[in-house]
């Protein structure tokens, strides 16, 4: 049951302390969630969601645009509730980890996406957390707040120029996480473990209800 944004708008957001913590640096943890149905199911990015979507709402909403595309989702968190809320199920935002940002902004980005994934799930959303990490410095926080044997979703958009760095993060996180399926938007590298499921995307944009790859598969751990 969804709670609605009337009944939660005045929480004090700007706190953001009221979920369990990870410690050191209190990241949001997030309830594992490892079931998934492939039946019938699209892919459709934040941008493209709006209030009473007519075009079909069983996909799953992902954040791999830029951004600027999603801020709101922290800043005004119970604005975009009743919308999320339509579709299948909702990734976690991907703010950005860039191997050039201080790791001070890597941290409270990563912070961002497991307190979005929190609040998601405290309002019965059907969450799978978002990977990302940069260089070997920000292994330190980046799987944090994320239970293992999870589904999760990763991206390599973008990586291909910095392929040895992505992989690295790649095999540390398996280690870590022990993820029961990855979800890899775009086209995975050849060198990626076979739990990993190309997610095509682009194939979905803005279209009713389509199937992906892999349509016969249904997930329910």
């Amino acid at each position: 049951m969804i709670r609605r944004p009337s009944s939660i708008q005045q929480r004090p957001y700007f706190t953001r302390n009221f979920y369990p913590m990870e410690e050191p640096w209190g990241i949001p943890k997030l309830e594992r969630n490892t079931t998934l149905s492939f039946s019938n199911l699209g892919a459709i990015s934040f941008d493209q969601t709006h209030r009473c979507d007519t075009r079909g709402t069983r996909k799953i909403v992902h954040f791999f645009i830029t951004d600027d595309k999603f801020e709101s989702v922290y800043y005004k968190p119970e604005k975009c509730i009743e919308k999320l809320a339509q579709y299948a199920h909702v990734l976690t935002p991907d703010f950005s980890l860039y191997a050039d940002m201080s790791l001070s902004v890597q941290l409270f980005n990563t912070f961002r996406n497991r307190w979005c994934g929190a609040f998601w799930q405290e309002l019965g959303l059907s969450v799978f957390p978002t990977i990302s990490w940069s260089t070997k410095d920000s292994f330190d926080f980046c799987f944090l707040g994320i239970p293992q044997k999870s589904i999760i979703a990763i991206s390599t958009i973008g990586c291909q120029r910095c392929k040895k760095a992505f992989l690295l993060g790649y095999r540390e996180m398996l280690r870590r996480l022990k993820p029961e399926l990855v979800l890899c938007f775009d086209a995975p590298f050849p060198e990626m473990d076979t739990n990993t499921i190309f997610i095509n995307h682009t194939r979905f944009p803005n279209k009713e209800e389509k199937r992906w790859e892999d349509e016969g598969r249904n997930l329910d751990l």
